[in-house]
């Protein structure tokens, strides 16, 4: 019986008599690579299944059978019972499932509404009144405060996520498929994420996530899979393990005590002088005074919209300060090009790897000469020495163990976790004086976020400093020697006994304690 046909009743009982998703010993290799071995679970009607494990363990490639991007070499899927094909998304989306990847499908040139009924239009006449009539009961019945007509350029990125489930819902989709949905986003906006998760549980939906977050597992999800080298090493209810059993069964062996970072500090080498930066009449940035010292990681909290974003982008010279001075060491680099801060040692890592940091239809080597094709070593009379990036492209994937069969492999082939540690390690090259990161744990997993601060702490002990900008405060309070918040485009030093108490930090991050 096809579950799209037959009454009412007939579905229902379909649907609560089977699983939403039977995977059936699915094997999926690439070239010599194997990503997937013998992967069988199952997934249920009105729960949140999380799937977890390492960069490159198979999580997304499973969700991408599963939505029809990929096919498997062997095994089968079944859908509330039925063995189920998927030779293209379409076929997944036809029967009611649905996914949002970690990079947006958003278009932010379009409206909300557009972005919503875009590809779903049933002829060349639309009706405005009768599609928004839907579009205000799905977002109603979910409590998004939802303007259909506005740009989604504006929206921050609870409000795109929020905006991708309307998508969702728009297209019926009764099996929902999240990669790292809360990547971008604090505390408060996972919780409201998985409050409306729940809310569509309730209701019969089937919730899918892909994520690192423990925490977020432990407190919100009811099922959990974890995936180990392509393969299924622990399943069930996630009331029956903590997260210490899930974070040793993700990496394999005992998980190591992370030990608080006290630095030695040294010389100054960052001064930010009372920068302010007025965007549309508008002050983003206001009166804003860091010092930052050899030795020093230093973090900074904020809502989106806080000025985070802002100081990030005057930091690594993408836009200049209205009002104030930067200096690097002596160097006065307030309105020096981005390029002129990294040879005088700047490094940044952007909040979009896929904009900031790479092209995937490039290869790795491509990739390794994007942003270094002026150093010298790399650049020599208008030609690029081939051997030389060859050698940083190879370094870039030993620095945090990128997995990729070639360096004349597209960046495409890699997982969000890989892509991620690549565009980490670029901003190592070179001997940095001074690293500027937003959010460069995004997608990678416990073993890759604690080899990445163990790289930076070798760096700054060896004279170079770091600001990490984050929304994630456990990662800025476990890692970083001193957190700063950013309220209002002011930023904010706590008193030395509050720098690390996350209470505290999240009452400044929402003004209620400034």
């Amino acid at each position: 019986m096809d579950i799209r046909q037959g009454n009412k009743e007939e579905k229902l009982l379909i649907l609560n008599s089977h699983p939403s998703v039977k995977f059936c010993d699915i094997h999926k290799s690439f070239f010599l690579s194997q990503a997937l071995e013998n992967v069988s679970f199952s997934i249920f009607p009105g729960t949140i299944h999380a799937i977890v494990g390492e960069n490159g363990a198979g999580k997304s490639t499973l969700l991408k059978i599963l939505y029809g991007i990929h096919q498997p070499d062997a095994g089968h899927i079944y859908v509330y019972g039925q063995r189920s094909t998927f030779l293209s998304s379409k076929d997944a989306i036809n029967l009611g499932i649905g996914m949002v990847s970690q990079e947006h499908t958003i278009i932010p040139e379009l409206t909300n509404l557009e972005n919503i009924i875009l590809g779903q239009e049933k002829s060349f006449w639309l009706d405005p009144e009768l599609y928004l009539k839907k579009i205000y009961k799905l977002s109603a019945d979910l409590n998004f405060n939802f303007n259909p007509h506005g740009r989604a350029s504006s929206l921050s990125p609870i409000e795109l996520q929020k905006l991708e489930v309307l998508k969702l819902l728009w297209r019926n989709s009764k099996i929902m498929i999240f990669d790292e949905p809360t990547a971008f986003m604090t505390v408060e906006d996972a919780k409201n994420f998985y409050s409306n998760m729940k809310v569509l549980a309730r209701k019969g939906h089937t919730i899918i996530v892909a994520t690192h977050k423990l925490l977020e597992v432990e407190t919100y999800v009811d099922n959990v899979t974890v995936l180990r080298s392509g393969r299924v090493v622990l399943n069930g209810s996630v009331a029956e393990f903590n997260s210490d059993t899930l974070a040793q069964e993700i990496i394999g062996h005992e998980v190591s005590v992370h030990k608080e970072y006290h630095p030695k500090l040294e010389n100054k080498i960052l001064n930010i002088n009372s920068v302010g930066w007025i965007k549309n009449q508008k002050k983003v940035l206001n009166d804003v005074c860091l010092n930052v010292y050899k030795g020093d990681v230093i973090g900074i909290a904020g809502v989106e919209g806080s000025g985070q974003l802002e100081l990030f982008k005057m930091l690594a010279g993408i836009v200049y300060p209205t009002i104030g001075s930067i200096y690097l060491e002596d160097e006065d680099i307030t309105t020096k090009s981005l390029w002129d801060r990294k040879n005088l040692g700047l490094r940044y890592i952007g909040p979009d790897r896929n904009k900031d940091g790479m092209i995937q239809d490039f290869n790795v080597i491509e990739n390794a000469q994007l942003g270094c094709q002026r150093y010298h070593k790399v650049y020599r009379k208008g030609f690029m020495k081939y051997t030389e990036s060859i050698r940083l492209a190879k370094q870039f994937l030993s620095t945090f163990d990128v997995k990729i069969n070639s360096t004349r492999s597209k960046m495409s082939h890699l997982s969000g976790g890989n892509l991620q540690r690549f565009v980490n390690a670029k901003a190592f090259c070179y001997n940095p004086k001074m690293i500027v990161a937003f959010q460069p744990s995004r997608g990678l997993d416990l073993d890759a976020i604690d080899t990445f601060y163990e790289k930076l702490y070798g760096v700054v002990k060896s004279g170079a400093g770091a600001i990490i900008f984050s929304y994630d405060l456990d990662e800025l309070t476990m890692f970083c020697n001193k957190v700063l918040v950013m309220y209002q485009g002011k930023l904010i030093e706590p008193n030395s006994k509050n720098q690390k108490n996350k209470k505290y930090l999240g009452k400044l991050m929402t003004g209620l304690d400034v």
